[in-house]
């Protein structure tokens, strides 16, 4: 994060003078103001690239150009998992969608262990929304199992497969029971 550094180093300058005025306060507050402007860009920039990529590869889905999808969700995973280890918790459900997307191309190509991985982060990543109050992804999580119980099928897993079709089952009974209707 060069805004950072460049922020950084022009506090330490400023740190280091025992005595400053009061233009030099100014100076040192319009420089904070600044390079925090250029962080909240720089960040908008970076989640606004990884949206672009995320539409680029639901289009190629769309169009069934699995391989373009595929490489598009890969490139929005990268951007926004290093957003989030920068901070951007609040990405996380966007991180679940698009690696969901990105199981789902690998599904469709035949990459089915790396499907098989990609579905179970997605798992991991729906259970620790809800475990943190995002009980509205229940749906979302029977889905995904349901997807992952089709891939294991697949590879022929079939009592694991089994397993995890009881499970997203039990999950679908549950929202229904709950009276969600979808």
């Amino acid at each position: 994060m060069k805004w950072f550094k460049n922020w950084f180093k022009r506090f330490k300058n400023w740190f280091k003078k025992k005595d400053t005025t009061k233009d030099e306060d100014n100076e040192f507050a319009t420089s904070l103001q600044q390079a925090l402007e250029e962080a909240l860009q720089s960040l908008s920039e970076e989640k606004a690239r990884a949206e672009s990529l995320f539409y680029k590869g639901v289009d190629a889905y769309s169009q069934g150009d699995f391989r373009a999808a595929r490489d598009a969700w890969a490139d929005s995973l990268r951007e926004t998992q290093a957003l989030i280890a920068d901070g951007r918790a609040d990405l996380r459900l966007f991180l679940a969608l698009t690696r969901m997307g990105y199981a789902a191309c690998l599904d469709s190509l035949g990459e089915l262990e790396a499907a098989r991985t990609a579905y179970q982060h997605t798992l991991d990543e729906y259970q620790a929304l809800i475990a943190d109050g995002r009980a509205d992804l229940r749906p979302e999580l029977a889905g995904t199992r349901m997807n992952y119980a089709g891939c294991l099928y697949s590879l022929g897993e079939l009592e694991a497969a089994r397993t995890a079709y009881q499970h997203s089952l039990d999950e679908y009974q549950a929202l229904i029971a709950d009276g969600r209707a979808d």
